[in-house]
Order: C-alpha cells, then structure tokens, then sequence
C-alpha cells in the first residue's frame, strides 16, 4: 500500500496510525484523506487487529485542515471537502476495534474532531487542543459540533466552539474529553500498555461492546436496550465465552481465539 502522508505498521495483533506532513503541523489535505480511507478499508477486514493506536508525527497531532488548500473553495467545493473529511472520520469510529488516539501535540479543528471519533484518547502534558474555525469564518464541520456536545457538558462545548478558545491538556482531562494526562515522553508507551490491556480481553466480545455503544447512542434508551440483550446474546454462541468463563473458574488465564 502506497502511503504519502500517514505512516501505517502492523505489529502482532496491533496496527499504528501516524499522521506525517509534520512541516504544515499534519494538516489534513485530501491526500491525507485518500490515505486514511485506504488504511480504515485495511483494518476492517483484518480479523487479526485487537487495537489500534493513531497519533502525529512531530510536534502537532493534526492543527487542522489545510487552509491554504481551502481558502479559494466555492461553496460546492467546500460542501464536497467536508462530506469527504466526515466519511474518512466516521470510517475510523467505525472501525470494529478500538482505537486509542494519542495526542501528542496540537489537536485543532479536524484534528480535534478526528480524535473525538476514537474510543480513548490520552494527551501529552504540553498539548492543546480545541475547535478554533470560527476565526476563520467557518465553524467545526467535520463533527465536533455534534460528538462535542455529546462527550461533554452542552454549555462548555457550546463555550469552546463560539470562543475558538484552546484547551490545555489537565483542563481536557477535567472536561472529561480525555482520559488521561500523561508526560510528552510516556505517551506512546501508556498507550501501547492500554492496547495491550485490550487485547487480553475476549475480541469478539471487545468489538460487541464497541458497537452496542456507538450504536445504541443513536438510539432512544428502551431500544438501546434491547438491542443490549440481543448484542450480548450472540456472545454466548463463541467458544471464546466458554475458554473465559472455564478459565475464571479455573483461576487460570484464557487463551481466547478469536471464534
């Protein structure tokens, strides 16, 4: 696979995501988009994958669009660009396993809003982020007014967006946007120990519980529930739902293969 702006690896039962354009602070342009759109077409049908860990290279995270690829867009031009970033944002929040995004440095506009797209985030301790398109004349369209919103308080969302205002990474943690602070150098070992945290857990039962959540949100709570009990019934027809529970009884450690 022919990659120019993301750097894309494969290690044991887990894949890595680096953003890489570091001299425009990872700006996303189409080029990356037509990248990204590649690897989530990978991933998703790589039964191998357990956990997936998405980060930038260099001092940035991704600091937003590209704006000087934008700046002469027409209306319709502009329209057909977001369509595009929200596809290739909503192809990595539907990915069947999680996806940690380690935030490394600035996480502004698209930036930001592709991290809200991923299961578990966790900052380095000198990173911003924030939704600062306003200053721009346009507001967050790839989603941050919608996953925002529903990640946080309404009122301090509605706060960051109207002001363009950067978020600190300890007032992050606070807001709940992420879940953890950590040193600039301990970022990427913190999140390769969640990863391997996750892929000790039972897979399938891992992918169901990702997408009951993210399913079930979109819908109302009596049907959310259902959908629940349907979800977790399925999981008592693996054999990996027999390997954990005789090996909890056991006291023994499960092997779970993935069936």
């Amino acid at each position: 696979m022919k990659l120019n702006t993301i750097i894309y690896e494969k290690r044991d039962a887990f894949a890595y995501i680096t953003f890489n354009r570091p001299k425009v602070l990872n700006a996303i342009n189409r080029e990356m988009l037509d990248d990204l759109a590649r690897i989530t077409d990978d991933l998703r049908r790589d039964e191998g994958i357990r956990a997936i860990i998405v980060t930038g290279a260099g001092k940035a995270f991704i600091a937003g669009a590209d704006i000087a690829a934008m700046r002469d867009f027409t209306a319709a031009e502009g329209r057909e660009f977001n369509l595009y970033v929200q596809q290739q944002i909503n192809n990595l929040e539907n990915l069947p396993v999680p996806v940690i995004c380690a935030i490394n440095g600035y996480a502004l506009g698209g930036g930001l809003e592709l991290a809200l797209a991923c299961d578990i985030r966790i900052i380095a301790q000198d990173a911003k982020i924030g939704l600062p398109e306003v200053a721009l004349g346009i507001f967050p369209g790839g989603g941050g007014t919608q996953r925002l919103p529903r990640l946080i308080n309404n009122g301090y969302a509605k706060y960051y967006i109207y002001t363009g205002e950067h978020i600190p990474a300890q007032r992050a943690y606070e807001l709940g946007i992420v879940q953890e602070v950590t040193g600039s150098g301990d970022l990427t070992g913190r999140a390769q120990e969640i990863a391997d945290k996750i892929a000790k857990q039972g897979p399938i039962a891992v992918r169901m519980a990702k997408r009951v959540i993210n399913e079930g949100a979109n819908l109302g709570l009596r049907p959310s529930i259902v959908f629940d009990s349907e979800a977790y019934a399925t999981t008592f027809a693996t054999e990996d739902r027999i390997t954990g529970m005789t090996a909890f009884l056991n006291k023994t450690k499960a092997n779970f293969q993935n069936r």
